[in-house]
């Protein structure tokens, strides 16, 4: 079942939820040891605490983004660190499988999503997770290696199990009143301590059936059968 958070912030609620999926799966395991692939990884934003968890990480990511104002979309600074696999995503070797799987903001910059799925399923192993977040709704970003404005709970429901993988949560991080608070403090530039206010404010004036279609991400946390 999908559930919807209200009222939170979009890096900084994500970063939360992910970091907790990953504690609660070292718990629970079962395992002396755990191991972790985190397939586009970028800035490796995870890294520090999945290390300290004691979990093995490995990083992987294809370092040809580079930004430029020459292209339309938002740009941000993005050093290249070292991964263990730099390469494109559908040529991570599958001759190595994860306990965990993670991929976090990275589906909306393949050209093939669901090629991603298929490939990343493989990575994991019989009894291990899949962590995947990405946008609902966005803007045009790091560009030009932008491909989607976002994936539905749908789109996950339909790839997920055709692909030997089970949904165990599926989580539309954010409504339509916080998807329009960060949309009018970037027009105004408003800091972001005023997300949360902002969103509370529309939000007794948005219609339910829209205040449910516009979020920041969808958050899923799959078991490979």
């Amino acid at each position: 079942m999908l559930t919807i958070l209200h009222g939170v912030h979009n890096q900084a609620s994500r970063d939360i939820w992910v970091s907790q999926t990953i504690t609660e799966l070292s718990k629970v395991s079962g395992l002396d040891h755990l191991s972790l692939l985190d397939a586009g990884a970028g800035q490796q934003p995870y890294r520090k605490i999945i290390e300290n968890l004691g979990i093995t990480y490995s990083s992987h990511d294809f370092n040809s983004y580079s930004p430029t104002n020459q292209e339309a979309g938002l740009h941000v600074e993005w050093p290249h660190l070292e991964h263990d696999y730099v390469c494109d995503i559908l040529d991570i070797p599958t001759s190595a499988v994860f306990d965990i799987v993670l991929c976090t903001e990275v589906l909306e910059h393949v050209p093939d999503p669901v090629a991603t799925i298929k490939h990343l399923s493989k990575l994991v192993r019989s009894g291990g997770h899949l962590i995947v977040t990405a946008p609902l709704l966005s803007l045009i970003h790091q560009a030009p290696f932008h491909f989607s404005s976002g994936l539905t709970p749908f789109w996950y429901q339909h790839w997920i199990s055709n692909n030997s993988l089970e949904i165990e949560k599926i989580v539309q991080h954010g409504d339509y009143g916080d998807l329009l608070s960060q949309e009018i403090r970037r027009f105004l530039k408003l800091p972001g301590f005023l997300q949360i206010p902002i969103s509370n404010l529309l939000r007794p004036f948005i219609p339910r059936d829209l205040a449910s279609s516009g979020g920041f991400s969808i958050f899923v946390l799959a078991k490979k059968i």
